[in-house]
């Protein structure tokens, strides 16, 4: 068969045709969707395992082997790479092209459960391993602030207030800053004089913290920590005369309708409680023995915005951690007092400790924030309508701050204050609500 014989013949059909793809072709193209700032995966991700002291070939024979093995049981990987310096092991991991921009968040998941395990196979001087996804970002637009005759603090609060309102634009999904200084108080100890006088490092940091009316909390997750991870985390935290621990799940959520379906909650607790149990006793979970025994008050979060409808499954689950041993309960933001009161009465039979956690709302996009990306209805709309209708927004916080303080004072047992940035504004929020 000729076809250009066919086109020739039938030039009138040839022609038609040609107009009506061409016509369609343009309408496709006009139609096509652009970016600006088009984005594009990569499947690529970093896991950086610090090290302090160790040669390379150390670090190669006694951390990047170990990760290397538990990342090569991950299904989805293409392949891996890694480099081992002094001090620190890089593992490039990299995964097949059949996975997009929906299904990569799930696979960066089951990597740091991997990591997380062989974590616990490391030796006792390595660092946490840190898996890094998102290095490859692209940022569409670079801004430099200076400011001449200001002191680092004021230049720090401010770029924390213009991030802060950055994140309320539309379309704007992630800000990185860089160029932070790290704010410590460091402390040499004169070892020679500290055996004479038989005192040990961590009772100099307790007395310290003690003196500053400070108890320090050590805050943890355990979903992707093993035992031994734990472990080697709380028995750092007990040498540094940290008594109280608060422990999370990084991904808690109800998603069955069975006590054994709660995500890894209830898993968490077993494993953690079995860590406490040994530590308590002076040894480790693999039955040496520790230098000597901890003891920690150990509190859990919990979920409170049910009010009185609070699920048979959480409050099971309060119930559970309560047999553990639980010495408070720190609740979710709380914006709503009566909800709260409602929320109180259901779970006071525990008679364990409740602290409320108070977020300061210092205006009503960032309340219009949180109801949007966290939690819908987490903030009442009256909050929001005084924020925004308020002439002077600060003194309209400050309100708002201490009426939710006064209306917990005689529900809960303490309250946990989150400012996000503007720290130096806290004693006018702590005087109002008559905190000290």
């Amino acid at each position: 068969m000729d076809l250009a014989a066919i086109a020739i013949k039938n030039r009138v059909v040839t022609l038609t045709l040609t107009v009506v793809m061409l016509a369609a072709g343009f309408s496709s193209f006009e139609k096509m969707s652009r970016l600006e700032d088009p984005e594009f995966t990569i499947k690529v991700a970093l896991v950086m395992t610090p090290y302090p002291g160790a040669s390379a070939e150390e670090v190669e024979q006694e951390v990047s082997d170990y990760l290397e093995i538990a990342v090569q049981q991950l299904g989805q990987l293409d392949r891996v790479e890694s480099k081992s310096d002094r001090g620190l092991s890089t593992l490039t991991v990299t995964v097949k092209d059949n996975y997009d921009a929906e299904t990569l968040p799930q696979v960066w998941d089951e990597l740091r459960r991997k990591v997380g395990d062989a974590a616990g196979s490391l030796p006792p001087g390595a660092g946490q391993p840190i898996v890094i996804d998102d290095y490859g970002d692209v940022y569409g637009v670079f801004v430099a602030v200076t400011a001449d005759g200001y002191t680092y603090a004021e230049l720090k609060n401010y770029v924390d207030f213009l991030r802060r309102e950055l994140l309320l634009v539309d379309d704007v999904g992630k800000i990185a800053t860089y160029g932070e200084r790290t704010e410590a108080i460091y402390i040499s100890f004169d070892r020679d004089r500290m055996s004479q006088l038989g005192i040990s490092s961590s009772g100099i940091v307790d007395d310290l913290l003690q003196k500053n009316r400070f108890e320090a909390i050590y805050q943890t997750t355990t979903r992707d920590k093993n035992r031994l991870q734990l472990q080697k985390d709380l028995t750092l935290a007990h040498e540094t005369g940290v008594e109280n621990l608060l422990v999370f799940t990084e991904d808690y959520r109800i998603t069955g309708d069975s006590l054994q379906e709660m995500m890894f909650f209830h898993v968490d607790a077993g494993k953690i409680s079995s860590v406490l149990g040994h530590m308590k006793e002076g040894r480790t979970v693999d039955g040496k023995e520790l230098r000597s025994k901890a003891e920690f008050v150990f509190g859990s979060g919990v979920e409170s915005r049910w009010g009185k409808n609070v699920p048979d499954l959480e409050l099971k689950e309060m119930e559970e951690m309560t047999k553990i041993g639980t010495g408070y309960f720190l609740t979710t933001p709380i914006f709503d007092v009566a909800l709260f009161e409602k929320f109180m009465k259901q779970v006071q039979t525990f008679g364990v400790p409740v602290i409320a956690e108070v977020m300061i709302l210092r205006t009503a996009g960032m309340a219009q924030f949180l109801n949007r990306h966290f939690k819908s209805g987490l903030v009442p709309d009256w909050m929001i309508k005084k924020l925004a209708s308020a002439p002077d927004k600060q003194k309209a916080s400050i309100e708002l701050f201490a009426e939710t303080i006064k209306g917990l004072k005689d529900l809960c047992q303490g309250v946990h204050i989150i400012t996000i940035g503007g720290e130096e504004k806290l004693r006018l929020y702590l005087d109002a609500a008559k905190l000290r």
